[in-house]
């Protein structure tokens, strides 16, 4: 679980970064990612990141596993926000 999650962690963040131009660094914490994707004004990709970003610190800090629900909703945002912009 936590190698998944973390790999969806680090796509989110490849997202933002090239396809949002947001200027992410290795020192950006998890509150600073939040804070710049609150400020492109998308309400489904900030609670996205917000519930992708709070899963992932309760398993990477807590060691606290997500849910069931949460596994499926993260998969599901994912594609319902990201899936129609990939291109073959």
């Amino acid at each position: 679980d936590l190698a998944a999650l973390g790999l969806l962690y680090r796509a989110l963040l490849s997202r933002l970064l090239y396809d949002f131009r947001l200027p992410l660094r290795e020192s950006t914490t998890e509150g600073e990612v939040l804070q710049s994707v609150a400020s492109l004004q998308r309400p489904e990709l900030d609670s996205y990141a917000q519930l992708l970003t709070g899963r992932w610190q309760d398993l990477a800090y807590g060691h606290r596993l997500p849910a069931a629900n949460y596994k499926q909703a993260l998969c599901d945002g994912w594609r319902g926000l990201f899936d129609a912009r990939v291109t073959p």
